[in-house]
């Protein structure tokens, strides 16, 4: 099986810091969550796991380039007139 690892860096790397920690703390609270001797929490744990990497692939990680609202002005003279 093949891996695209510069789009998955490239992602990554276009993450805030925020961001990144975020999904970071929710990854491990769900990893070390498995593990828990309540055995409905392992498998819920086990369940979210897979479910949230699956969206973090599939919505996360192919979605759009994110626009900056700079790109979306338009600079324009007013008091220009064209003929």
């Amino acid at each position: 099986m093949r891996t695209n690892t510069s789009g998955t860096e490239q992602w990554w790397a276009s993450l805030s810091a925020g961001e990144k920690q975020f999904i970071w703390a929710l990854m491990h609270m769900i990893k070390g969550a498995k593990y828990s001797q309540i055995v409905e929490v392992a498998r819920a744990a086990r369940k979210w796991e897979s479910g949230l990497a699956f969206f973090i692939k599939a919505r996360l990680m192919h979605q759009r380039p994110r626009r900056r609202r700079s790109q979306w002005i338009i600079s324009c003279q007013s008091n220009a007139h064209s003929r």
